[in-house]
Formats: C-alpha cells, structure tokens, sequence
C-alpha cells in the first residue's frame, strides 16, 4: 500500500470522510505555523493549541467571507499544489541537509499517526491519547 493509500486507509479508519473548507483549511492553517514556529512563540505568549485553532478556524471563516467562493475543483487543485510544493520542499531539505526523502517522511508521519486513537473533539481533530509517539524525522 503506497502513502496516499494509507493515508486515505487513516481517515477512513477513524470516519473523517466528511469534507469541511474551514475545518481542512484551518489544519493545514495549523501546520503553517508549526513550519514557521509560531506556534511554540505562541505558546510561550500563553496561548494555548486550542487558542491556535480556534485562531485558524476564525481566519478560514474570515477568508471565505473575504473571498470569492471557490468550487470544490478549484479547492481540489489548491490541496493539490500544496501537495506538490511540500513534496518538492521536502525534497530539498533532503538533498540540503539530509532529512529522510519525503516518501520517508510520509510513512514516519503516517506510522505516528496511526499511534493515535480515533477519538475526535467537536473540530474533527483527532485526540493525541497516551499512546501517540510523535514521528522522528533524524
């Protein structure tokens, strides 16, 4: 089973087949500041994760209102460049400074992943149970 494969597996393991702009947009919101740092200097502001994805969620919503609606093509291709781009950024922090190649990296997250339980809050989030072990990228 290839990474989209498993990832696809994942969701519908855990019954996240429904799709929601705001709830996807505001995840992918999420990891935005991850890759950026910004939600640890957040952290060390006092705001906490839930804080942080309230925060994405208000945005999305914000930007949805702000733009023109796109048509579930239009989001789709969106996703879609996104995922190129990151494949493409992982792959030239492998060919830079020796991180796993994004295949790799993939199949790291996804493992960790599935270390989770299946348990959503009221966003969709899966909750991190005393089981999860975060994906090591050395």
């Amino acid at each position: 089973m290839n990474v989209i494969q498993r990832i696809v597996k994942w969701n519908k393991e855990r019954n996240l087949t429904n799709y929601d702009q705001i709830r996807e947009g505001s995840f992918i919101m999420e990891e935005l500041l991850e890759y950026f740092g910004t939600d640890k200097q957040s952290y060390k502001e006092g705001i906490s994760k839930e804080g942080i994805r309230k925060a994405c969620r208000e945005e999305c919503q914000d930007l949805i209102e702000y733009g023109i609606p796109t048509t579930t093509e239009e989001q789709a291709d969106a996703l879609g460049d996104i995922i190129f781009f990151a494949v493409g950024a992982l792959y030239k922090l492998n060919l830079n400074h020796g991180t796993p190649l994004p295949e790799e990296v993939l199949k790291r997250i996804i493992d960790a992943n599935e270390t989770k339980g299946s348990e959503t809050n009221a966003e969709g989030k899966i909750i991190k149970d005393s089981t999860f072990i975060e994906p090591d990228h050395s």
